[in-house]
Parts: C-alpha cells; sequence; structure tokens
C-alpha cells in the first residue's frame, strides 16, 4: 500500500498548492494548512524540488483522539520537534501532553507534524526532510516590507501568464514578488543551490543523478519581467537577491521614476501588473493617473494588500474585486484583482 503524504502550506494559499501539485501531475485532497496525497517517490522528489508552495513535506505515521492521544510507536523513545497545527484551545494541551510523556527535543533534526484533522482527531506526520521549504535562501537582503515567498508564488499561479507577457512590479520591496514570479516561468528550482537536503534513505535511488537530469527541464524564454520601485534601496535590495536566486539576467531594473510610467511604457504596453505596494502618496498621483494609457484591454492587476485598500484605483475609473486571502504570521494578507 502506497505511503499517505501531507504539504503544508500558508491559511489561504491551500487551492494554489493544490493547483501547484496538479502541474506535477499528482492528485491530492485540500484541507486547511495542507493537501494530502499518495504518489510515486520520483514525483513526489520532483514536486519537492521545484515547489514554490510547500512549507513542509511529510509522511503520515497514524491518527489519535485528542483525548486518548496515542502516539506512534516510531516516536515513543526517540527524541523529536513537534510542530502542532491545531485550534488555539487545544495547542497547548497536546505541547503539555508530549512534553510530559515524550522524547520532545526542540533542538532535534527529527520534526514531526501533529495536525489536528477534526474537532476531536488529529494525525502524526513525520518531516521527509526537516527543512521548511519555504525559507528561501535567496532572501539575504529583507526589506522591511517584505511578503512571503509562497504568497509571491500563489500570484503566479493566479496572473493566466504567458512566455511573452510584459510583466511590471513597480513596488518591488526586497523582489519576493518578481523572483517568485521568474522561477515560475523559467521552471527554475528554489533549491537549486542545495540539493544535498534530498539525500535521503527514503529514496531509493541515486537522487543526485535524477535531479540533475531534472535541472535539463528548466525553460530559458526571454522574460520581458520589469522590476521598479519608489525608493532605489529597494531596487537594490531586489537585484541583489534576484542574483543570489540566479534569475537576475531575466529581469530589467527600472530606474525611473513611477510618474513617468506613460514614457516608459507607452509603446509596449504591460500585460500585468503584480506587486506588493507601498501605501498611496501625492507622488503616486501621475503613476495611477496615467497608467491605463500603458495597458492592454486584457491587462489588470493583482495587488498583495496588508490592509484596506488605500491606492485610488477606483476613482481613476478601475474595478477592485477581492481574489483571495493568506495569513502571513498574525497578518492577513488580501489579494485584488484591479481591472480597468
Amino acid at each position: 500500500m502506497s505511503p499517505e503524504f501531507i504539504v503544508t502550506t500558508l491559511k489561504g494559499a491551500e487551492p494554489f498548492l493544490k493547483k501547484e501539485l496538479s502541474r506535477y501531475g499528482i492528485k491530492s485532497n485540500q484541507s486547511d494548512y495542507f493537501c494530502s496525497l499518495e504518489t510515486t517517490k520520483k514525483q513526489l522528489l520532483k514536486f519537492a524540488y521545484f515547489s514554490q508552495l510547500a512549507e513542509r513535506i511529510c509522511i503520515k505515521k497514524g491518527e489519535s483522539e485528542i483525548k486518548n492521544i496515542k502516539v506512534p510507536a516510531s516516536l515513543k523513545k526517540e527524541p523529536f520537534h513537534p510542530i502542532i497545527i491545531a485550534n488555539e484551545d487545544k495547542k497547548d494541551s497536546i505541547r503539555e501532553y508530549l512534553e510530559e510523556n515524550r522524547a520532545v527535543r526542540y533542538n532535534s533534526e527529527k520534526v514531526v507534524l501533529i495536525i489536528q484533522q477534526e474537532e476531536n482527531n488529529l494525525f502524526w506526520a513525520e518531516d521527509l526532510f526537516s527543512i521548511d521549504f519555504s525559507k528561501r535562501d535567496y532572501k539575504v537582503f529583507i526589506s522591511p516590507r517584505t511578503l512571503h515567498p509562497i504568497i509571491g508564488a500563489s500570484l503566479a499561479y493566479m496572473s493566466q501568464l504567458k512566455p511573452d507577457y510584459r510583466i511590471f512590479d513597480p513596488f518591488c520591496n526586497d523582489g519576493v514578488v518578481i523572483i517568485e514570479l521568474a522561477l515560475f516561468m523559467l521552471h527554475k528550482s528554489p533549491n537549486f543551490y542545495r540539493k544535498h537536503i534530498f539525500d535521503k534513505e527514503f529514496f531509493d535511488f541515486n537522487t543526485e543523478r535524477y535531479l540533475e537530469e531534472l535541472d535539463k527541464q528548466e525553460k530559458n524564454p526571454k522574460l520581458r519581467l520589469v522590476a521598479s520601485d519608489t525608493h532605489t534601496g529597494s531596487l537594490s535590495y531586489t537585484r541583489k537577491n534576484a542574483k543570489i536566486a540566479g534569475v537576475h539576467k531575466k529581469i530589467q531594473f527600472s530606474r525611473k521614476e513611477l510618474e513617468w510610467i506613460d514614457a516608459e511604457f507607452y509603446k509596449e504596453p504591460i500585460n500585468r501588473i503584480i506587486s506588493f505596494p507601498k501605501p498611496y502618496s501625492k507622488r503616486l498621483k501621475d503613476f495611477y493617473h496615467y497608467l491605463k494609457e500603458c495597458l492592454t484591454k486584457e491587462s489588470f492587476l493583482l495587488y498583495a494588500l496588508d490592509k484596506e485598500l488605500d491606492h485610488p484605483l477606483e476613482k481613476e475609473g478601475f474595478s477592485v474585486e477581492e481574489k483571495a486571502e493568506f495569513w502571513q504570521g498574525k497578518k492577513k494578507i488580501k489579494i485584488v484583482k484591479i481591472n480597468p
């Protein structure tokens, strides 16, 4: 019987994780915080290597009642680091039970997820790689206003992208959105420089050779990605992080002021604007005023917003539609689609 695998993600990103799994030929069932699935080891490794939506990839070990917790035999003696995904009123009692009765070590390399599936039930899942895949190596130069990479990758799945589209991020901050878009369109692994994490006994084949073969499948289109920002420091952060991610040659870094958007894009329109914008200010008035002149009839904007819409887009004749909602820690991030 094939094992059942569990892939966790941010709250709100589950439908996009399901789409990503489907991209790699894997059928899955969607739940809060995770998708469950059955697949081959090679398909699982391929997904793990390229995934932009996964946090942790685990193998299900057993189920239990919350009132009568039964720990799988393999976890009764060996120390492990528990990660509990449950309702707030259940987390503390589960944690206290484990600390009193099991070999809990928060510095252990062995990570075990305890996930509340129903009100009175939970299941155990052992992390195959003991790593949070959403922590990107490229996030070295971090802006105070940064976006979680899973949200950035979700924007790619929402954007209906085509290889020849001109895509503009006018508020690039530290580059998360534009870098995740580049990785998605190039089919480039965010784990390219850490292949060693996949060398596990669980895989009964040569993982290094298999990953090298997967790298050969990387697409090499001439992308038309443009990044800009109202602060030159943010543009510098984006350029440096993009270089670490290996996608800097695929991105045009525009130093022109946003007030001159009509001069920048009038002759060659924008197909998508995808961004985590900074709060509206008077210096952005002309940017929004002339924006329509730079768009095609099929163009639209996707904005990630950490508070109520504070950009005067509706006053400029745009229609705004809420499309998704994520939780970045304790902060709620809304995604809105803006049509000209």
